[in-house]
């Protein structure tokens, strides 16, 4: 059961999303998550500085309410954030976990984890190893990588 269960980082899963990538699928357009654009770069280089918002927490929607409860955050109850996660996956997910997860986003958001490790205070980042979850507890403002790329 405690795979299910999203928990601070360990330092090994710090070194892992260090080295790896975040990627969010959001429904958002670009317009309405960039900052601003970033000057060009390769393939792998941010294109923007972002703003996600983390939805308001404790919705009545079921799945959410079930996988925001599945956060061992300390601060859950405590926090004007509870329950406003934004989920990403440690890595590009394969087809049958875009398949499930994640429904008509027209936008993908690649995160460099060194970037989000400067981004997002240590307190505010929890990982559930089952299905290699990053999960930050409210909002993410930094730089990223969009597909359809900023206006």
């Amino acid at each position: 059961m405690a795979l299910f269960i999203a928990t601070p980082l360990k330092p090994a899963e710090r070194a892992a999303i260090q080295a790896g990538e975040a990627w969010h699928f959001s429904k958002a357009r670009p317009d309405q998550v960039v900052v601003s654009r970033l000057p060009g770069g390769g393939p792998d280089a941010p294109n923007a500085r972002i703003h996600l918002t983390a939805p308001s927490g404790w919705q009545l929607d079921f799945w959410k309410f079930i996988r925001d409860a599945t956060v061992w955050d300390p601060q859950t109850f405590a926090s004007a954030e509870r329950g406003k996660y934004l989920y990403f996956f440690l890595g590009e997910p394969g087809t049958w976990t875009r398949r499930m997860n994640v429904q008509k986003a027209p936008l993908t958001v690649r995160i460099r984890g060194a970037d989000m490790l400067l981004a997002v205070p240590s307190g505010r980042l929890f990982y559930r190893s089952a299905d290699k979850v990053i999960v930050v507890r409210g909002d993410y403002e930094g730089p990223a990588m969009l597909d359809p790329p900023p206006p």
